[in-house]
């Protein structure tokens, strides 16, 4: 059995960039050394390990706090495991990522991250360890001591179309998750919740329809929502809606023109022809703006509302 466990560890090795090896179904006796690349897992009691796969991957899990991350030695077992003993890494020097050596803690994910208190390591050999007592896991690898390791945003934008806001959020890694809350704000304080999506196992693209438009400026961000109701926030997104206070209806009467505008009054209404050549200003107190003496032809309205300058054509 043990010939057969470091054969297995000589194939993780084979392959570079990434590696990764098949694992039939295995029993590991209490006590039992088992080593696969630079993974250790030393079991107080004994464990079978059904039908799997081993992934190494090379680079540093991003922190929840920027400037943060694991180590770069990260390993991912295809299905989770439950485990008690001695998980362990050997690392070099160059896989630090920033780290400090001394202060290095496991951390294992199952649904989320979680970074242990109690491991220790051995500078002279480059290993870190923890003594697990009936821990679940699927991912392991280390980080320094309180770094918690998130869900990750891979990408989040926010965009205003003519009817609706468009999200799109791309995730790493979606494990755990139970749901996405999309949340808006007016005044980037006071939050509200748009829609709560229950993500598709597997998938690592959403998106999502906004329908309200009643808003000049509004901010967005997305929510991932654990199991045990923790949330980890994307970053915010401000979408700027042109259309909001444009609603601009225009009522013709012989050489006078009446500009209506719905949502926020406009301050400032100024009339310019199809050269640039500015026409006409006028400051506004209301949601309606006459111009005079305008003739029929082509024109761009710019007006400022709520500090935000806009602009429309309008044919006459």
């Amino acid at each position: 059995m043990r010939y057969l466990l470091y054969c297995m560890c000589s194939l993780l090795l084979a392959v570079p960039g990434k590696s990764q090896v098949g694992i039939g179904t295995i029993f590991i006796a209490a006590g039992t050394t088992f080593t696969a690349d630079s993974l250790v897992l030393i079991p107080t009691v004994g464990i079978t390990i059904n039908t799997n796969t081993l992934t190494h991957g090379y680079t540093p899990m991003p922190g929840a706090t920027p400037g943060t991350n694991s180590i770069a030695r990260v390993y991912d077992f295809a299905a989770s495991i439950t485990y008690s003993g001695e998980v362990g890494i050997i690392y070099s020097d160059a896989e630090l990522a920033g780290n400090t050596e001394t202060l290095l803690q496991i951390a294992t994910r199952n649904g989320t991250w979680t970074t242990t208190s109690t491991s220790t390591v051995n500078t002279v050999a480059n290993y870190v360890s923890y003594q697990a007592a009936g821990l679940t896991f699927d991912r392991v690898t280390a980080t320094s001591a309180g770094v918690a390791l998130p869900i990750i945003y891979s990408g989040f934008s926010a965009t205003a179309k003519e009817l609706y806001v468009l999200l799109n959020w791309q995730m790493a890694d979606i494990d755990g998750l139970n749901t996405f809350d999309v949340e808006y704000s007016n005044d980037g304080r006071n939050w509200s919740v748009a829609s709560s999506i229950t993500p598709t196992p597997g998938s690592k693209s959403f998106s999502y329809q906004h329908n309200d438009m009643n808003f000049t400026t509004r901010y967005y961000r997305v929510a991932g929502v654990d199991y045990s109701g923790d949330r980890v926030y994307s970053r915010i997104v401000t979408v700027h809606n042109n259309n909001a206070a444009s609603s601009l209806r225009v009522m013709r009467s012989g050489s006078n023109t009446l500009l209506y505008f719905s949502g926020s009054a406009p301050t400032t209404v100024q009339v310019y022809d199809m050269k640039g050549q500015l026409l006409q200003t006028r400051n506004v107190a209301s949601q309606q703006c006459e111009i005079n003496g305008l003739i029929p032809g082509t024109y761009v309205i710019h007006y400022v509302v709520d500090g935000q300058k806009l602009s429309r054509k309008i044919q006459l």
